[in-house]
C-alpha cells in the first residue's frame, strides 16, 4: 500500500493575493523561534556565555548575517558561480538576482560557513569565548535541521534511493526532472498525465510548451487530483522517504543527546 504513494504535498502553506507562504519559509521561523527559547533558558541556567537578554538579538543577527546571507551567498558561489561555465558573468550581469531569494536558492554550507563568521566577529565585539558562543549553537542546531528536514519532505526533495519492496517507499514526483532513473520516463510520463491533464503539453493555440512548464503543470496537477496521481505512478520508482529519517535522526535524536549531555555540563 505505502510503497504505491505518490508523494503530493504542496510547498505552499497559504496564498493570498501577491502572499504566498511557504512551509520551507515557516520551518526557517520555526527553527529561530526555537533556537531563541532554548538559547534563553541555557543563559538563564548559566549554561551559555550570553546573558539571556542578548539571546533575541544573537538569534536575530546570527539569522540574517549568518544563515540568510551566508546560505544565499554560499547558492550564488557553489552552485551558480563555480558549477556553470559562465556563472559569473551571469551574476554580474544580473547582480540583482543575488537578492531574490524568493525565487529559491540557499546553500546549508554556505549558512554553516556564514554562522562561524558571523559568531567569530561577534564574540570578538561582546569580548566572549568564540567556542562558548558555538557551544550553544550546536545543542539547538538540530532543531531548525528537523524543521528543514520536514520541509525538504513536503517540498518532495532530497529523497533518497531506490527501495523497492520496502514497506514504507515513497515515489516524488521531482525525481522525473532530477534523477536519471526517472528523468528517462519524463516524455512518457508526460503523455499519460496528458490523459487527465487537457492542455497540460500545448496552449490552446496548439503550440507545445517548453518541458519546464510541463513539468510544473505535471506537479500541480499531482498535487491536486487523484487521477493524475495514479496516471503518474507507473513511471516513478520507490525511494526512500529520507528527509524523514534525517528529521528523526539529525533532528530529533541528535538534539535529545546533546541536551542531555549539555544539561550534565555546565562550563562554558
Amino acid at each position: 500500500m505505502f510503497a504505491t504513494y505518490v508523494h503530493h504535498l504542496d510547498p505552499i502553506a497559504l496564498k493570498a493575493g501577491f502572499l504566498t507562504l511557504r512551509w520551507y519559509g515557516l520551518a526557517y521561523l520555526g527553527g529561530f523561534v526555537a533556537g531563541y527559547f532554548l538559547l534563553r533558558y541555557l543563559a538563564q541556567r548559566k549554561m551559555w556565555v550570553l546573558k539571556p537578554e542578548e539571546a533575541g538579538d544573537f538569534i536575530a543577527a546570527a539569522a540574517l548575517f549568518g544563515v540568510f546571507i551566508g546560505g544565499r551567498l554560499g547558492y550564488v558561489l557553489f552552485y551558480q558561480i563555480l558549477e556553470s561555465n559562465h556563472g559569473w558573468q551571469s551574476v554580474m550581469q544580473d547582480p540583482l538576482g543575488i537578492l531574490r531569494v524568493w525565487e529559491g536558492g540557499m546553500a546549508s554550507h554556505g549558512g554553516i560557513l556564514g554562522l562561524v563568521i558571523f559568531t567569530w566577529v561577534y564574540s570578538r565585539r561582546k569580548k566572549v569565548s568564540w567556542t562558548g558562543l558555538g557551544d550553544g549553537l550546536c545543542v539547538v542546531a538540530p532543531v531548525g535541521l528537523f524543521f528543514g528536514r520536514i520541509a525538504n519532505f513536503i517540498n518532495g526533495e532530497l529523497y533518497g534511493r531506490v527501495a523497492p519492496g520496502l514497506a514504507w517507499a515513497m515515489k516524488f514526483p521531482m525525481a522525473l526532472r532530477e534523477n536519471k532513473i526517472e528523468a528517462g520516463n519524463f516524455t512518457n510520463a508526460a503523455d499519460a498525465l496528458s490523459a487527465v491533464v487537457p492542455g497540460l503539453l500545448e496552449y490552446p493555440d496548439g503550440r507545445v510548451k517548453a518541458s519546464d512548464e510541463i513539468f510544473s503543470g505535471m506537479l500541480q496537477a499531482t498535487r491536486s487530483s487523484p487521477e493524475a496521481r495514479a496516471a503518474l505512478e507507473p513511471y516513478l520508482e520507490p525511494r526512500h522517504p529520507s528527509q524523514l529519517y534525517e528529521a528523526a535522526l539529525e533532528g530529533a535524536l541528535l538534539f535529545a543527546i546533546l541536551w542531555i549531555v549539555r544539561m550534565h555540563h555546565t562550563g562554558c
